[in-house]
């Protein structure tokens, strides 16, 4: 993951893990999620799209590259937030193909990372 150098993370509001950021909905959901006051990771096949995201809100938002097709990537990625923050608030894919990534609603309540999900998915 990428973000604008040593910023202090996971203060504020909730931690977001969104795919699909580069464009369209997942766009729209990063803006959502940052005028809240929350935090972000926006994923992309290509983190390049959403540098200017980085840019514009260096401390709400970091980068990481992710292609949800790839199974044991999404893996990385979710256990790198967790490391990061301590905990995963909202899991929120955008793309089709993330039916293929095999994400799947836990038969518990909890997402496995935090005890305040409330809505909750995680990767199996």
């Amino acid at each position: 993951m990428s973000s604008a150098g040593n910023i202090p993370r996971g203060q504020g509001g909730r931690i977001w893990l969104l795919t699909g950021a580069g464009s369209g909905f997942g766009r729209a959901m990063v803006a959502t999620a940052v005028a809240a006051g929350d935090e972000v990771i926006a994923t992309a096949r290509r983190p390049e799209t959403v540098a200017d995201l980085v840019t514009a809100h260096p401390e709400q938002v970091e980068t990481a590259a992710l292609d949800v097709t790839d199974t044991s990537r999404c893996q990385q990625v979710v256990d790198e937030v967790v490391d990061r923050y301590g905990r995963l608030d909202v899991l929120v894919t955008t793309l089709d193909t993330a039916r293929s990534a095999r994400w799947r609603r836990p038969a518990t309540p909890s997402c496995g990372y935090c005890s305040t999900c409330t809505s909750t998915v995680q990767l199996r």
